[in-house]
């Protein structure tokens, strides 16, 4: 769990999307993000938390499909 994230409005920090934090905040508020690490098998000296890493990928993949569907003009692709 990152506890170090926050989301202000006071203008510092700013990132391009900040609502990757928000729905990583999301992924670790109930839990999730520990449920799936008693899930992954656990890497060895050195390996980065897999379960982290699969809501990164999660985020990125979300975060991807949110920027496309923006910014599409693609008729498979319907806001609403």
């Amino acid at each position: 769990m990152d506890r170090g994230l926050r989301v202000g409005a006071d203008g510092k920090g700013l990132i391009g999307h900040a609502e990757v934090v928000l729905l990583r905040r999301l992924a670790d508020r109930p839990g999730l993000t520990q449920l799936l690490a008693g899930v992954f098998p656990s890497g060895g000296p050195g390996w980065r938390d897999r379960a982290v890493v699969f809501v990164h990928l999660a985020l990125s993949i979300t975060l991807g499909v949110a920027v496309y569907w923006r910014h599409s003009n693609s008729p498979c692709i319907t806001p609403g």
